[in-house]
């Protein structure tokens, strides 16, 4: 009996091991790439990181998703005048006889640019260790990506770790051919591939770890008019650790760090046509305690620090630009069961929020600094094997005086 739980163990701890090794490596490592090159402005605003973290869900929900084989998840919500953050997950599986299952995955999350929902089929050949096909075919040949995959158990089980190769483009050389059929004007010198290594365990139902690692290698893409070369690299790592104690009690931690690099190098720079180079990070980390009130009534109470940074670099310096955002916030959140099926949930989020720009059409102060209240009201009706439906509203209590509303949010959640 020893042996047969220490074996999924080792297995759990040698790829955990791993990922840190890759971590480790110099560099930066991204979730996924969509084939875009372009270089922007992105920014966020002073209030943006209160803002999201209003819109996640709570951590109870989270456990629901964990291991759930089929569901949809989203949050919609308004950051600013003139933009929604939007984050959805969906997925489907289904096994066909003992050694055969079809799964697939879709996944947005738009925070300070929209991001190009992200599409993948896996076919999955075993029982207990599995083998698979990955990939999702484009409407554009040329954009399609395909790969394979190993994996132990199943992503719904308590003990699961897949290993992933996905090479993005994989016939668009071949396919890029332009109307003479002679030449060709866009080539991938090199095509970007995506290692991905998702794994959690749950250890006696006390100790939760959860990593999500994805690292894409640099991707070069040459153009001939006018004659450059674009390249993209990046990574991405998502980790949650929970202790659960005894009477509904949880610490944890949740962290992200999210890096892109892109650049743009010309053959003959000028003022027009520059060499761009650019990083964009975000990173943030989450520590929490989840305390049951009364039997029924819940609180949450943590500390948030974000960071969000786009630095632009070229030799011209007009083409140049930085924006920095970073929020130190403590918040808490009170749900309030009514009945079975309905809650409130109450929120207070506090912090100080430093946000720094450096670009030569600046229109406000370099840096600024603020300090930032926000409230939360909303109602949750909810069964609790199916759905769960949030609808949230902010409120600015720093300038109370001149506005009071601050926006709104709804999420939703169901599995079958």
């Amino acid at each position: 009996m020893i042996s047969v739980i220490r074996k999924p163990l080792v297995v759990v701890w040698t790829i955990l091991a791993w990922s840190v090794c890759c971590m480790l490596v110099p560099g930066p490592l991204s979730a996924q790439f969509n084939g875009d090159f372009t270089i922007e402005r992105h920014f966020l605003d002073i209030e943006n990181f209160l803002d999201w973290k209003a819109y996640q869900p709570p951590v109870s929900w989270r456990y629901d998703w964990y291991f759930t084989r089929n569901g949809m998840r989203a949050s919609v919500g308004s950051i600013s005048m003139y933009r929604f953050y939007n984050t959805h997950e969906i997925r489907l599986e289904k096994e066909i006889g003992r050694y055969f299952t079809l799964l697939y995955e879709q996944q947005e999350d738009s925070l300070y640019r929209q991001e190009p929902i992200y599409q993948q089929a896996e076919l999955r050949f075993g029982r207990k260790y599995h083998v698979s096909i990955i990939g999702f075919p484009q409407h554009d040949k040329k954009l399609s990506h395909s790969g394979y995959a190993l994996s132990w158990g199943q992503r719904r089980d308590r003990s699961y770790a897949q290993i992933s190769f996905l090479e993005h483009f994989v016939t668009y050389n071949d396919k890029n051919a332009t109307t003479d059929k002679n030449r060709r004007d866009r080539l991938f010198d090199r095509l970007p591939v995506m290692i991905r290594l998702d794994l959690q365990h749950f250890w006696n139902n006390r100790l939760f770890l959860k990593l999500d690692h994805r690292r894409i290698s640099p991707g070069d893409l040459r153009i001939d008019a006018p004659s450059q070369v674009q390249s993209y690299r990046g990574d991405e790592t998502d980790l949650t650790i929970d202790w659960h104690g005894q009477q509904g009690l949880l610490v944890g931690v949740s962290a992200k760090s999210k890096t892109d690099i892109r650049s743009h190098l010309p053959e003959n720079r000028s003022a027009v046509l520059p060499d761009l180079k650019q990083e964009l990070t975000l990173q943030w980390i989450d520590l929490y305690l989840v305390h049951p009130l009364n039997g029924k009534d819940q609180l949450t109470v943590g500390l948030l620090d974000s960071l969000f940074e786009n630095e632009i670099n070229s030799d011209y310096i007009e083409h140049r630009y930085f924006c920095q955002l970073t929020t130190r916030q403590i918040y808490g959140i009170w749900e309030h069961p009514r009945s079975d099926w309905f809650k409130w949930m109450f929120s207070l989020q506090g912090g100080l929020a430093v946000l720094s720009k450096d670009f030569l059409d600046l229109r406000e102060p370099p840096e600024q600094d603020s300090e930032e209240l926000k409230a939360g009201i909303g109602i949750v009706m909810m069964e609790a094997d199916q759905y769960r439906f949030f609808v949230n509203t902010t409120w600015d209590l720093d300038l109370f005086e001149t506005r009071q509303w601050d926006g709104g949010n709804v999420q939703l959640q169901f599995r079958f």
